[in-house]
Parts: C-alpha cells; structure tokens; sequence
C-alpha cells in the first residue's frame, strides 16, 4: 500500500513540473461590426531559462478575418525566475457572421500546450430604411484629361 502511495505521488509530482509553461488567449471585443477592430493576444508564462516556440501568424487568422497589425512581443518579468510573453495582434472581418479563431500551439520542455478556440461575432451595420437617406449607386465619372500632366511622363 504504502509504495502505491509513494508511486502516485512522485507520479503527480512528475505532471506538475513538467507542465512548466501556460498559456492562453483572448479576443476584445468578442463582438464588433464589419470592418471595426478587434485585439486577439496570445500568452505564455514560462520559466525564464527554457525556450518556447510560439505560433508564427501572417496576415490571416482565419478565412474572412485579418491581421491588420502585429505588436511586438511584449516581456513581463513575474518573478521567481519567471516571465509573461503577451502577443498582440489587431484583427477585422469584412464580412458579417461568426469566425472560430483556432486553438495556436506553444512548444517547449518536450511539451506541447495549446490555447483555447475562439469566436468573433461580426455583424452588420444597422440601416432603417424609412429614416436613413439611402442613395442609389451614381454613374461612372470620366476624368479630365491634359496634355500637360502627359508632358511630365515623357
């Protein structure tokens, strides 16, 4: 009995240190209107010696949702020989509807970690016919043309 005990125990103590590192993510405002802006932020906490591979985005998160900027990595030193990386990244949808922002992957410490799925809720912009002036499409306009801004090109 008391060496099942003593093998559940260093059994526990082997998944509390080896899950060293957490991480997470949120998205602010979970809910905007088409084209406004969003923050999508990325976070691991990790210990300051170990190296963690984080998720390397480009200009899409998901198909209709965008990456319009990305901030650098911004550090926080928590103590006791720990840190917080907090990654930013300014997101919009031009089209309405609900987007699921998936889970990224950190690596690290033979592990690997994932954030939790999101959803963005994009809608549209309200319009009342019966008070809003709504104007049909205009035609299309022809330009001026001069000899003279020719003249600068040859």
């Amino acid at each position: 009995m008391k060496i099942r005990l003593l093998t559940a125990l260093c059994m526990l103590c082997t998944v509390v240190c080896a899950q060293s590192f957490t991480v997470s993510s949120s998205v602010q405002p979970a809910q905007i209107q088409i084209g406004e802006q969003a923050v999508l932020t990325l976070t691991v906490a990790q210990p300051q010696d170990i190296q963690v591979v984080r998720p390397i985005l480009s200009d899409t998160i998901t198909a209709g949702v965008e990456i319009v900027k990305q901030t650098p990595a911004d550090t926080i030193d928590l103590g006791n020989n720990r840190i917080q990386i907090n990654q930013e990244y300014c997101i919009t949808a031009f089209d309405s509807g609900f987007y699921f922002i998936p889970a990224y992957a950190y690596a690290g410490l033979g592990d690997t970690l994932q954030t939790t799925p999101l959803g963005l809720t994009v809608s549209t912009v309200p319009v009342n016919a019966q008070t809003d002036d709504i104007k049909p499409i205009k035609d299309i306009m022809s330009a001026p043309f001069s000899w003279k801004e020719l003249g600068v090109w040859v």
